[in-house]
């Protein structure tokens, strides 16, 4: 049995696919960006303070049992000293990655918008001049089916961050304790 292929429709399809990919890929790109620069650094920063606080609390609860286990004295001495310690002013330091980070999403969107901005004008230029649909069309037939998909990414990818990323633990205590003594251990061979 043969099958019979028109290949009008099957042109037709093929620049259908093309003008609705280019939607759904720009408006995509966008609000992944989006995300990314929004919820995304939130949950980064979340996973990062956790992280840190895991392998401090790790570090200090090894350091006060086998500093006062091994050198009792010595130990109090480090822990008077650690008490009147002050962090330093880090507030340059902060402003200057702030502005490099400002700079980079600028950039970062400045590009994103302007792809998906060209991505969407193509597929426009596809939907008039070569499908020859009306222009009204491309609005109305195009991003209602790219926006229901869009939501069902959105909702994945918000799902994710949440429940997923939020609560990974990239950070290995014990393998950074043991980088922390192998340091050491190197130095004071160094000396």
């Amino acid at each position: 049995m043969t099958y019979k292929v028109n290949s009008k429709k099957s042109t037709v399809y093929f620049f259908n696919l093309i003008c609705e990919t280019l939607v759904m890929v720009s408006l995509y790109t966008i609000f992944v960006s989006i995300l990314f620069f929004t919820y995304g650094k939130y949950i980064e920063t979340q996973v990062a303070k956790n992280n840190a606080n895991l392998l401090v609390d790790s570090l200090t609860t090894d350091l006060k049992f086998f500093g006062i286990q091994l050198v009792p004295a010595e130990f109090h001495i480090l822990e008077k000293v650690l008490k009147n310690l002050k962090a330093p002013d880090m507030t340059k330091d902060d402003q200057k990655i702030k502005d490099q980070n400002l700079i980079l999403i600028k950039k970062t969107m400045l590009i994103i918008f302007g792809g998906s901005l060209t991505a969407i004008l193509f597929g426009l230029f596809v939907w008039i001049f070569l499908l020859k649909r009306p222009f009204k069309q491309y609005f109305t037939f195009i991003f209602p089916h790219v926006i229901i998909l869009l939501i069902f990414v959105a909702i994945v990818e918000i799902t994710f961050f949440t429940f997923i990323s939020k609560n990974y633990r990239s950070l290995d205590p014990n393998v950074s304790k043991k980088a922390l003594m192998d340091t050491l251990i190197k130095e004071i061979k160094n000396q």
